[in-house]
């Protein structure tokens, strides 16, 4: 009887050592899947935007790539535009060619901050803190074909006080979120 016990007890711990291992090696490609990084010369000859730095991963809603990576173009100490590619350009076949390329902003008028107000108000509602900064022109080329849009530059602050961005548009369609932490070189951006 004991080492019917005992036999059950070792296969007992048998599964839940390989239940942990396979737990940890489905983290681990989830992990791998997400931290994807685009090749930086592929996109440099795509974008044509060069010398490119690192930002992070970024999202886009209403876009037709979601995942999205985003690089600066910084030129003698002067950032020039920010880059947003598919994650996956350069890396498979199957990653897509469309970008996005962000040039540097205006200040954002009172009037245009109010606009967005019910926004803000509903951001500030889940406590977080944001303010409507700038006003940008974005190039969107898609399918080979480019059109130009106004976005606007949104920070905001988290309970923990990391700052964040994103990049909407007015009518509140299209939104390119960068949620890497402290962006206080975009800050003038």
């Amino acid at each position: 009887m004991k080492k019917v016990i005992i036999a059950l007890l070792g296969v007992l711990v048998i599964v839940a050592i390989g239940l942990q291992i396979r737990e940890i090696v489905d983290a681990y490609q989830i992990a791998y899947k997400e931290e994807l990084v685009p090749d930086k010369k592929a996109v440099e000859a795509n974008t044509k935007q060069q010398p490119l730095y690192e930002i992070g991963r970024a999202e886009g809603e209403q876009t037709r790539i979601e995942k999205l990576y985003a690089f600066d173009q910084t030129v003698n100490g002067e950032l020039k535009n920010v880059v947003l590619v598919d994650r996956k350009y350069g890396l498979t076949n199957k990653a897509s060619d469309d970008f996005f390329t962000i040039a540097p902003g205006k200040p954002a008028t009172d009037q245009e901050k109010k606009s967005f107000q019910p926004m803000i108000d509903r951001l500030d509602a889940e406590q977080i803190q944001a303010e409507v900064i700038s006003k940008h022109q974005v190039v969107a080329s898609e399918n080979n074909k480019k059109r130009t849009l106004t976005l606007y530059k949104v920070f905001y602050k988290d309970t923990d006080q990391k700052e964040y961005l994103f990049f909407i548009e007015k009518d509140g369609g299209l939104k390119l979120d960068l949620f890497k932490r402290g962006f206080s070189r975009l800050a003038n951006y």
